[in-house]
This record gives structure tokens, C-alpha cells and sequence, in this order.
């Protein structure tokens, strides 16, 4: 049996040994579809209070449009002082005419909490939670209520967490409506003291579902972790916040796994900065659950136009939750995944896709893969495959390289079955197809694991998939003289500057490509424009190098090929043409993407840009290259 089709059976088992995986995986994320809406529940005091509504009647009218949750944040100094509970806030100076021995040395800059009489009903609560968060703190009797001396300064207090919202979270247990809770970091205060806090507050209002710290620094850093731990003793889900930059998030969710939802949220910055609208909004949440499995939506009533804040905001709620529920997603509080080991039979399907997309390039360099191999050949490629899968299986190290070398080697192959069969495209771009969609599944059936798909651990290959595919097609093009000279002539002979500029301009696209992947800095705003109209179109947006690049410069090589026109410079339509298998594969590496969706926008790519590469072809055969050939003589005289 020749090598091509022992290749081909490969695959087949190497599919095979995937699917309990990958329909582990399909099931899984098939069972969690539920999506929560939710809301600060200081926002919804603020609109209330515009419209003249109590809370109970906010919340109700924001509930009918699909608002599942209420953010209560741990109140800082400086929101005490403004009135967030009954209580005040004050430096010692401003209260010690009123306490007992108040002339004491080193205490004028010292943070006071007083609870009136008149207030008094809080006084247990505050007492519990003073205590628990500062230990030192003194309890001194006044004329008019009860003063606590925090062992803490008044301007450090002013935007560190200092009291739960009591009143929040008795609002929320009275509504029944599931809580993330939001502490603060304290600097200053013991982890422990941190832990004991929140813990007490999770056990007595039960309807704390969720912990997400604010701020730039994680509650308890530099021990944020004991925070996590505790939660998952306890039952209550950690936030795992998109793009978060704060600092001991990652230790936080990581201690917490495997009990994290994931948290999408635009900041008010971002809104003003990049001059988003009320549908860009709708339309980033919806993109956040559709695409990246996010399970928790904040949304915020954002202080960009006048009036009848509250009646837009449920206009935007029901917005996402209306498109969520029509693409078969549920407007409820998320369950969070069940921990699960990578399958040691998908590890062995992927050792087996490496091993023969290397077998597949060496035996196509050489010319030989439509030569015989002897069924004992085949066997022993087989067993070194499951090998290298038992050790892929058992080190963590050696699954990163081989995951990277593997999606390196599926783009590459699949875009060399595309490339070399130009007399049958069409065979030759399903033969593509196949190796692109094998080679894709497995990488998401040993990697589809809860720990990449909730971006604790993150896949390493992504780069080098963009990288070393155009350089081995490259080569092996070079090596078979399939662009007219080889690599040796190439280097012996002049230079041509027409070379020279190609190949700057390739390597340049190269570097490019590879730096911008993953950041969104280098994105530009037009480019976005177009990305939100494709997904207005298609759903799931094709990718741009498949698109815009890949697929159109395979057309056009096709074109070019069986035409025989320009023999040298050609070879610029094969390197390009690569970027669409490399994404198409990375595609698969976005292990946060449901799978369907990657294949529902993989099948968009390739249609979509053979049919745009179709379009430049017509454009060019029977209009540009005509009259070029009228008007070459006179432009170059």
C-alpha cells in the first residue's frame, strides 16, 4: 500500500482514538449553556432613585428583561463617608472632642467608624466585621453611639476596603437574587483576617454565589490563593475576569479551580476610548459567550447619553439575553465545569498525527510517498507514536512541544495537499480539508481539558504555528524545484531586486502577523468595523489571514499556475496561502471556543475565501491582465 494512503489511515485513527474526547468535550459544553446577566447593585440604587423606584421595583423590572445577579462591593472608606450605610467615617481629630481620653499621642491620623444610636440595630454587625478584618482595633463609648478606632489611617482607609455592604446583601437576601461578592484589598491586614471576613459573610447570606475581587490588587495579596482555597472549601465560585491585569487574579482563580466562571465587563474608559456604542456593547457580550464561553456578563448603565438610563439598560439586557436564548443558550446562573484529566488516548492520537505529518513532509521532500510501505513499516510507526503518547500523557512539558510541532505540521501538510494538487483543486483542497479538520481535533481532544478551556493554562503553539508552516512549505518548494530553482542557485546567483522586495515584504507580513497575534493593541479601528460586520454576517467571523490572505492567494496561485504566468514570483502565492491553515489550525487552540463554533467558522473561512479569491481572480484574468498588456509598452517606454 503506498505511503499517501497509509498516511490517510493514520489520520482515520488517529480521528478514531479522539472522539471519546472530543464528544466528552461536545457534551460538556453542550450541558453548560447557561448564561447570567448581572449588574452592580449600586447602579440600580442610582437609576431607581432617577425614576423615583425602590430597589425591589428596579431589580424586578431589570429581571423581566433577563438580569440574573447583583455585583455588592465591599465598601472603602470613602463610600462610608458618603453615606453607603447609615454610619460614619471620619480621622480621630474630627471625632475625639466626643470620645473619652481622647488626647492620646499618635492617634489624630487614625480612621474612626461610629455607629449613631439611632442606628443601633447595626452595631452587632459592624462590631463582627470590624473585628474580624482588624484585630487591634479599639471599641470606645460616646455621647450619641459607639466609636471603633481602626489601627489604620484615615487617608489609607479612604479607598481600601474597610465594611461589607450589610445593607446590600440583606437587600439581595430579601430579593432572592444570587451575589458576587466584590472585597477590597486592605494593605495592611493579615490574609487570615481577610478569610475569616469573607467566610463569615458567605456562610450568613447564602445568596453569595460568587467572589471576584475589585480593585488593582486582589483581596489578601500576596496570599490571594487562601481566598480561593477558602471559597472552594466552602462552595462558592471564584470570577475569572477577561483581561484582567490584577495583580494575584491569577493565583486567586487558579486556587479556586476548578470552581471559576469566567467574567466579561467593558470599563467606562474603554467605552470613552474606542468610542463604543449601546449595540457595540450588546454585541461584545454576546461575542463573549458565544465565542469564548463566558459565563457571567456584567453590564453597566453607561454614562454616556442623558435621561431614561434605566429603560435603555433593560432595552440592552433583553438585547443580549433575546440573541442568547434564540442560539440555544439559557438566561440562568452558570454552573461551573467539573475538573477532568486530558484522555491518554487522545494524547496517543495526537503523537500519531506528529508523527505522520513529519513521515508525510520527509516522504513528499523525497519524492517517495507514492511508494509502497510495508505493513511492519507502518506498525512501527504506530508504536513509536504510542509511545511518545504515553510521555505526552505523563509530562506536561513534553505535551507543550509536541501540541506545537503537531498544529505546525498539520497547517504546513495541509497546505502542501492544497498547494500541489492545482490540477484538481477541488480534490486537492478537500484532501486539505481533511488533514486540517483531523489534525484540529485532536489538538482540542487532548487539550479540550476545563484548565484551557477556562485560559488557566494557555497553549503554547499559537506562534510557531503562524511561523514555521510558511518556512517548511518554503523549503520543501526549494527542495523539489517547484519554484524554478533550487535553494543553492537562489543563493549563488545575483540577487534580483524584484526578489529582494517580495521577500522583505513576506518576512515583514511574517513578523507581523506573529507579533499582533493575541494583541489586540495592534488591531486597528477599521479593521475592527469590518470584524463586527462579518460576525453581523456570518456569526462566526472567519479569521482575517483566512479570508483576507490565505485562501485568495491559494486562488490565485491556482490561477497562476495553470496559466504559467510569472514562474519566478509565484512562489509569494504559495508562502502566503499558508497563513489560512495555520489559522485555521490555531482556530482549534482556542480550546476557550466551543467546538462547534470552530467549526462552524473554520467551514465560513474556506468558503468564504475561496469565493473572495474566486472574485480577485475573475477581476484580474479578465480585466487587469488585459489591460495590462495593452498599456505595458507604454507605461515602460
Amino acid at each position: 500500500m503506498n505511503r499517501r494512503v497509509l498516511f490517510f489511515l493514520a489520520l482515520g485513527l488517529a480521528l478514531l482514538l479522539s472522539l471519546p474526547a472530543l464528544l466528552q468535550r461536545w457534551q460538556e459544553e453542550g450541558d453548560h449553556m447557561q448564561v447570567a446577566v448581572v449588574a452592580d447593585l449600586k447602579d440600580l440604587r442610582e437609576m431607581g432613585s432617577e425614576e423615583g423606584l425602590s430597589l425591589p421595583e428596579t431589580y424586578r423590572k431589570l429581571e423581566d428583561a433577563g438580569l440574573e445577579g447583583l455585583n455588592v462591593y465591599e465598601l472603602t472608606g470613602r463610600e462610608l463617608q458618603r453615606g453607603a450605610l447609615p454610619i460614619r467615617f471620619d480621622p480621630y481629630s474630627r471625632v475625639a472632642p466626643a470620645l473619652p481620653d481622647h488626647e492620646q499621642p499618635g492617634m489624630s491620623d487614625r480612621a474612626v467608624v461610629t455607629v449613631p444610636e439611632e442606628t443601633e440595630a447595626l452595631l452587632p454587625q459592624v462590631r463582627r466585621y470590624l473585628e474580624m478584618k482588624f484585630p487591634a482595633l479599639r471599641e470606645l463609648p460616646f455621647e450619641g453611639g459607639q466609636a471603633f478606632i481602626l489601627p489604620f489611617s484615615y487617608r489609607m482607609l479612604l479607598e481600601a476596603g474597610v465594611l461589607p455592604d450589610i445593607a446590600g446583601l440583606r437587600q439581595c437576601a430579601d430579593l432572592d437574587v444570587p451575589v458576587i461578592y466584590r472585597p477590597m484589598q486592605t494593605a495592611g491586614v493579615p490574609t487570615d483576617a481577610v478569610v475569616r471576613q469573607i467566610r463569615d459573610l458567605c456562610n450568613r447570606y447564602e445568596g453569595i454565589r460568587c467572589l471576584a475581587p475589585a480593585g488593582a490588587v486582589a483581596a489578601g495579596y500576596p496570599h490571594a490563593a487562601a481566598l480561593g482555597r477558602m471559597a472552594g472549601e466552602i462552595g462558592v465560585a471564584v470570577a475569572g475576569v477577561e483581561f484582567s491585569r490584577q495583580w494575584g487574579a491569577n493565583s486567586l482563580v487558579w486556587s479556586g479551580y476548578p470552581r471559576v466562571l469566567p467574567l466579561h465587563s467593558v470599563t467606562e474608559e474603554e467605552v470613552l476610548s474606542r468610542r463604543l456604542g449601546r449595540r457595540d456593547l450588546v454585541e461584545r457580550m454576546i461575542r463573549a459567550a458565544r465565542e469564548r464561553s463566558v459565563r457571567l456578563l456584567l453590564m453597566r448603565p453607561y454614562a454616556i447619553a442623558s435621561g431614561e438610563r434605566l429603560d435603555r439598560f433593560a432595552e440592552d439586557i433583553a438585547a443580549v439575553t433575546g440573541e442568547l436564548e434564540a442560539g440555544g443558550y439559557v438566561s440562568a446562573w452558570p454552573e461551573t465545569l467539573q475538573d477532568r484529566s486530558t484522555s491518554l488516548l487522545a494524547a496517543v492520537a495526537l503523537a500519531v498525527v506528529l508523527i505522520f505529518c513529519s513521515m508525510e513532509y520527509l516522504w513528499r521532500n523525497a519524492m517517495t510517498e507514492r511508494e509502497p510501505l510495508q505493513i511492519g513499516g507502518f506498525v512501527v510507526l504506530l508504536v513509536i507514536a504510542a509511545g511518545l503518547g504515553l510521555a505526552v500523557y505523563n509530562n506536561s512539558q513534553a505535551a507543550k512541544l509536541v501540541g506545537a510541532l503537531a498544529t505546525a505540521l498539520v497547517a504546513a501538510e495541509a497546505a502542501l495537499f492544497a498547494l500541489d494538487g492545482w490540477r484538481r483543486p477541488t480534490l486537492a483542497l478537500s484532501m486539505a480539508m481533511v488533514v486540517l479538520l483531523v489534525g484540529g481535533c485532536t489538538v482540542a481532544a487532548f487539550f479540550g481539558v476545563p484548565e484551557y478551556m477556562l485560559r488557566l493554562r494557555t497553549f503554547s503553539g499559537v506562534k510557531l504555528t503562524l511561523l514555521l508552516p510558511p518556512l517548511l512549505v518554503l523549503f520543501s518548494d526549494l527542495k523539489r524545484r517547484i519554484h524554478p530553482e533550487s535553494l543553492g542557485h537562489v543563493l549563488s546567483r545575483p540577487p534580483v531586486w524584484g526578489e529582494f522586495v517580495l521577500l522583505g515584504a513576506l518576512l515583514g507580513g511574517v513578523a507581523f502577523l506573529v507579533l499582533r497575534s493575541g494583541n489586540v493593541s495592534l488591531v486597528p479601528g477599521w479593521e475592527v468595523t469590518v470584524r463586527e460586520k462579518l460576525e453581523q454576517l456570518l456569526v462566526a467571523r472567519p479569521r482575517n489571514k483566512e479570508l483576507f490572505l490565505g485562501y485568495p492567494a491559494l486562488v490565485l496561485w491556482y490561477l497562476f499556475r495553470r496559466k504559467d504566468l510569472w514562474p519566478r514570483y509565484r512562489e509569494v502565492f504559495r508562502v502566503v496561502s499558508v497563513f489560512a491553515f495555520a489559522s485555521a489550525v490555531n482556530s482549534f487552540c482556542h480550546f476557550h471556543t466551543p467546538l462547534y463554533f470552530t467549526l462552524w467558522r473554520v467551514g465560513n473561512g474556506v468558503v468564504s475565501g475561496v469565493l473572495l479569491g474566486l472574485l480577485l481572480a475573475a477581476v484580474l484574468w479578465w480585466i487587469a491582465l488585459p489591460l495590462w498588456r495593452r498599456w505595458q509598452r507604454p507605461i515602460l517606454n
